[in-house]
């Protein structure tokens, strides 16, 4: 998901263990990379990142059923290079700066 610092993209890739193939899925709604990543019922949360010129709050909301996006209730701070963890169905968010 994303792209590698500084060039923020869209795209997605999804590997399929079963048949041992990459395949893409839909595009992300906006550019990012260095965004932390979590599953959380059947859906991949992704969390902040950089867009290539800031770094963001958003949060992006992957439905793997259905193959759509939605938009997540952004955070409170943006944050970039952070890790994200899931503990009793909440999802943190976590940088060192």
């Amino acid at each position: 998901i994303g792209g590698q610092a500084p060039k923020a993209i869209r795209s997605v890739e999804c590997y399929d263990l079963k048949e041992q193939r990459w395949y893409a899925a839909r595009d992300m709604p906006s550019r990012r990379c260095r965004a932390g990543l979590v599953l959380l019922n059947n859906e991949v949360y992704v969390v902040g990142g950089f867009n290539g010129s800031l770094r963001v709050k958003t949060v992006d909301i992957y439905d793997i059923q259905t193959d759509q996006w939605t938009t997540g209730i952004p955070m409170e701070a943006r944050r970039s290079t952070l890790g994200v963890a899931v503990l009793n169905n909440k999802i943190y968010a976590v940088n060192s700066e």
